[in-house]
């Protein structure tokens, strides 16, 4: 009976040891004002915190950010690369690790006007013809009320 009990406490310890790994994922976001401004968010998707995140650009080691992250929490990452594919790995030491790979354009054109900034340009517009709109009306009425009337005889 002893030897079961404590065949048991050791399979127990055994699978909370193994259920806390740490993982971790990496997602591309978007560009900044340059396609060589590249931002991506890392994710803490494992069981225990991690700390010292480094990120590989191509096999070299082009950041290190020492935050602790816990569980389900997360931060952004902004890496300048040149246009081109690259590989984008990131480790720490607790072992949690993940990679993608993305195609930086060759332009180094400004962004495209973001659709929010297009959207409050739009309302300027509609703005303005409301104001004139309203003014002609105003003018209308006025010009209606201050005419002479006939005199009908």
């Amino acid at each position: 009976m002893k030897k079961t009990v404590i065949l048991l406490v050791f399979l127990v310890i055994f699978c909370l040891v193994e259920a806390q790994e740490a993982k971790i994922k990496i997602a591309h976001i978007g560009f900044g004002k340059t396609t060589e401004e590249a931002y991506f968010t890392v994710h803490n998707t494992g069981d225990i915190p991690i700390t010292d995140v480094t990120a590989y650009v191509d096999g070299n080691i082009s950041k290190t950010i020492n935050q602790k992250s816990g569980p389900g929490m997360g931060f952004e990452l902004l890496l300048y690369l040149k246009p081109g594919t690259h590989l984008i790995e990131v480790r720490t030491p607790e072992g949690a690790y993940d990679s993608l790979e993305i195609n930086v354009p060759g332009t180094k054109k400004e962004r495209p006007t973001p659709v929010i900034e297009q959207v409050k340009s739009f309302l300027d517009e509609i703005k303005v013809i409301a104001v004139i709109g309203l003014v002609a009306i105003v003018i209308i009425i006025l010009w209606l009320l201050l005419r002479k009337p006939k005199l009908r005889i």
